[in-house]
């Protein structure tokens, strides 16, 4: 578990199930006047994800539009997994994880992980109201050998 600025963290885990490969989930503060908090989250992230290895996955919420300065050295980082899957047919669902908006990201990097496809699940048809006020951003990916 990594310490982020304002209260928040950042755990990486390396299952099995994804050949050892790290993949590291956060949530980062939200609220609109937050943006230089979740800047600094950022920074922290990058620095922690630095030490994981050329192959890794990052999700989670961001609470950052795509375009937002904050949110930028993750794409020069990092793959976006709904961008890069959009982009070769292979996304489905909604452009929005929370309303008609972009806030959870999947991000990968490295030779050993490639997306095969990418999914924003609307959840109110299973329930008859949304599960969330965000919609699961849900990434398939093909690993080409064991990271470990």
């Amino acid at each position: 578990m990594t310490p982020l600025p304002v209260s928040r963290i950042a755990l990486t885990v390396n299952p099995s199930a994804l050949g050892g490969l790290p993949a590291t989930v956060t949530h980062l503060a939200s609220g609109k006047t937050n943006g230089p908090a979740r800047g600094k989250e950022v920074e922290a992230l990058v620095k922690a994800t630095e030490k994981l290895g050329p192959s890794q996955i990052v999700l989670g919420d961001f609470n950052l539009k795509p375009e937002e300065p904050e949110l930028q050295p993750m794409f020069t980082l990092f793959h976006d997994v709904w961008a890069a899957a959009k982009q070769a047919g292979a996304a489905s669902g909604p452009d929005g994880t929370h309303k008609n908006t972009r806030l959870d990201f999947l991000f990968m990097k490295g030779n050993d992980v490639e997306i095969v496809r990418a999914e924003n699940v609307e959840t109110s048809s299973w329930f008859g109201a949304s599960a969330s006020d965000h919609r699961p951003l849900v990434g398939t990916f093909r690993l080409s050998r064991a990271v470990k």
